[in-house]
């Protein structure tokens, strides 16, 4: 090693406690928004996201425990120096190195603990003194932040309080009850005990999202270190109030708006609300539900069933929050000791850094977060040395990846991938690289196959070649833009032209086909790359998009049927969201719902009730069929395998990106608790076309070369 490190380290090895290395990272903090907003994400913990969104902070954490990587962690922590080649990465990390991140790691579990210990005595009425465990130094700045009676607004400390005070609110912890159950039950009807088979990404999927609310709820789910001589591991437990708990919010649902029920009959009726609300199907209603009784509860007089029914809840909240607190305060206590001590497994740095992971791996993630890149790269490197990877992120899909390594054989991606269960989308795509040069960059080649729905059958085709008019020249100006915009998002032409409208340009009549001149969208000459953070990145790859009209049945994969009209929330076939007035009715019933004073001013000029609910029909309808005639891009839904013929260039882009293996970033009725990107990320704000891609994307989009089955090089 360098002699500039060599120094470092005889340097720590004179201190009792190695210096917190304190930098301020990223310093967006993020506000509430949706439910949970700021408490169930890649933060594991309730800790308050301090990254420009939750999807940049999940790839800031995410590490990879090759050879070559760690390398380049280490020297990213080393300033760049050259680190000795003949030697291998676990004699490149020493005693003190590890003995830097596991008191890193301490000190900011000091921190997690002092924060839950404090939250819940607030909540509790009550206040405590705080111990500070031994292997955190008395002047630690972490330490003595979180033991303030309050903090700056704004900062760091204060958004992770807020975030942790928010965890343990009633509310929020009886959502993430209700949301737990639904995950266990798409475990039971996909059989993820076996593990096997095609189920087996949805497993993944419930799997990895269950874990994350877990860690989020710690006052609701126990992680406890178990398992066999060398080889312990984390196992999740309900926590001993849990189903006072749940017995209690069930009594709270049923009692609402009872009627003339008695005690156990409401009782049963709330338990089924729950068990019929958490299945497969609309998820939000459960939520609504609960949030109606909550609502009404907190003014009901406590002699009636509801107000019976209110003080329960909140005697079972009360509870849930005193266990809480005492746990956190033994958890403290015994923070410096070894973990694994009845594993037989020794008392050193090594084993303690594992040890955290599998305990806390909310806070190493934190960790990480708060931290500096070359921190960063230090923590990563002894992470991977420990063998902790495993329990601080979800293993990269390899389930249909063939080929490689590269360059020497393509890469072939064949799968249906499901980031967030219980949505999923196709992936069919090539990763290629030309020999020479030896910075060549890796291209990603997908070839998207469409077809036409029922309701679009009978199109000209002024040509005769069997491909209607309007699709040819949809598909022509579909292809153009996303090859020039998803070229020009990651550097690799200098320069492209960017559409400046949203709507479709392709002639709609009889007889305007491809032999007369195509239209030519309005643009703007725009310098490359569209993201500022991909210019300092500078990814070497390139996109080859294809879409190509096909009469096969089936269509080739992947493949995108087209739709006179679309909504992906209407129940049933592709055929029934496509069914225009269905997507129309689903527009009528929303208005109706967003007008609820009409009814009632309507009944009370003196209108018979059924008369009233027909007019607000009638003008909702109306209303409804005027904004179709004006936009009807605007009325639809897309998915990444059914569009309309007229899709917007945004929608288009962002449904290609899924099939190229990318999540949504945003929260829908289906999915409350989805990763959210910047308001400006293409997999979040799907109807702007100032949306961008990230550097993250293309790293997730590459995420297949981490896997064994292509031999892996890695690059990012």
């Amino acid at each position: 090693m360098i002699m500039l490190l060599i120094y470092f380290i005889s340097m720590t090895d004179l201190v009792a406690h190695p210096p917190e290395l304190e930098s301020e990272g990223t310093s967006t903090i993020l506000g509430n928004g949706s439910i949970n907003r700021n408490i169930f994400g890649e933060n594991y913990g309730g800790y308050g996201y301090l990254a420009s969104s939750e999807s940049e902070a999940h790839q800031q954490i995410q590490m990879a425990c090759d050879t070559q990587t760690q390398r380049e962690y280490l020297a990213a922590y080393c300033r760049g120096q050259v680190l000795d080649s003949d030697r291998p990465v676990s004699e490149l990390i020493n005693n003190t190195m590890r003995s830097v991140v596991l008191y890193r790691l301490r000190t900011h579990a000091s921190e997690y603990l002092a924060l839950n210990i404090k939250a819940a005595a607030s909540a509790l009425g009550q206040t405590v003194e705080l111990e500070r465990p031994e292997c955190v130094s008395e002047t630690s700045p972490l330490w003595q932040r979180a033991v303030k009676k309050s903090y700056n607004a704004k900062s760091k400390m204060s958004a992770k309080a807020e975030a942790i005070a928010a965890s343990l609110r009633g509310d929020n912890m009886a959502r993430a009850l209700m949301y737990e159950e639904r995950l266990q039950n798409g475990s039971a009807q996909n059989s993820c005990e076996s593990m096997t088979g095609a189920r087996a990404p949805a497993c993944t999927s419930i799997q990895h999202t269950s874990y994350r609310l877990q860690t989020s709820f710690p006052a609701l789910f126990n992680f406890a270190v178990q398992g066999t001589n060398n080889n312990p591991a984390a196992l999740s437990h309900k926590t001993s109030r849990y189903n006072e708990f749940r017995n209690s919010l069930c009594y709270l649902m049923g009692t609402h708006n009872a009627g003339n029920l008695s005690e156990e009959q409401a009782r049963a009726r709330g338990l089924a609300y729950l068990e019929e609300g958490t299945k497969l199907g609309p998820y939000r209603s459960l939520e609504e539900r609960f949030g109606h009784a909550l609502a009404e509860a907190t003014n009901a007089p406590p002699n009636t069933l509801l107000g019976k029914a209110f003080r329960e809840y909140r005697r079972a909240e009360r509870r849930l929050k005193e266990d809480h607190m005492g746990r956190m305060t033994q958890e403290l206590a015994n923070l410096c000791k070894n973990r694994l001590s009845v594993f037989r497994m020794d008392n050193h740095d090594r084993v303690n850094i594992y040890s955290m992971a599998l305990q806390y791996p909310n806070v190493v993630r934190q960790t990480i977060l708060d931290m500096s890149p070359s921190e960063r790269g230090l923590t990563k490197a002894v992470l991977c040395e420990a063998g902790a990877m495993p329990m601080l992120q979800r293993e990269p899909q390899c389930n249909g990846v063939s080929g490689g390594p590269l360059p020497e054989n393509d890469i072939d991606v064949a799968r249906w991938k499901i980031n967030d269960w219980p949505n999923g989308s196709q992936n069919f795509f090539r990763l290629s690289r030309p020999k020479t040069p030896a910075d060549a960059p890796i291209t990603v080649k997908l070839n998207i196959n469409f077809t036409l729905g029922p309701s679009l059958a009978g199109l000209p085709d002024s040509d005769n070649n069997g491909v209607p008019d309007q699709l040819e020249c949809q598909l022509q100006l579909w292809r153009v833009d996303i090859n020039d915009w998803a070229n020009c998002s990651v550097g690799a032409v200098p320069s492209a032209s960017i559409n400046t409208s949203n709507q479709s340009h392709c002639p709609t009549g009889p007889g305007s086909g491809p032999t007369r001149t195509m239209p030519v969208p309005p643009t703007v000459q725009k310098r490359c790359p569209l993201n500022s953070n991909m210019a300092i990145i500078k990814p070497k790859v390139n996109f080859q998009i294809n879409m190509v009209p096909t009469n096969e049945n089936p269509a080739p994969r992947p493949n995108v049927q087209l739709h006179r009209c679309y909504r992906l929330d209407i129940p049933g076939s592709p055929e029934d969201r496509g069914d225009c007035e269905k997507v129309k009715g689903v527009h009528i019933n929303k208005c109706i719902t967003e007008h609820p004073g009409m009814l009632a001013s309507c009944i009370s000029s003196g209108q018979n009730e059924e008369q009233c609910r027909t007019n607000i029909t009638q003008f909702c309808r109306s209303e409804v069929e005027e904004k179709f005639a004006a936009n009807p891009t605007a009325m639809n839904r897309a998915d990444s395998s059914n569009y309309t013929l007229d899709e917007s260039y945004s929608v288009v882009r962002h449904e290609v990106f899924h099939q190229l293996g990318l999540a949504d970033e945003y929260y829908s009725d289906e999915r409350p608790y989805s990763l959210l990107g910047e308001h400006n990320s293409i997999m979040r704000a799907s109807r702007s076309l100032d949306s961008r891609l990230y550097p993250r994307h293309i790293s997730q989009i590459l995420d297949v070369l981490h896997c064994p089955e292509v031999s892996g090089e890695i690059t990012e």
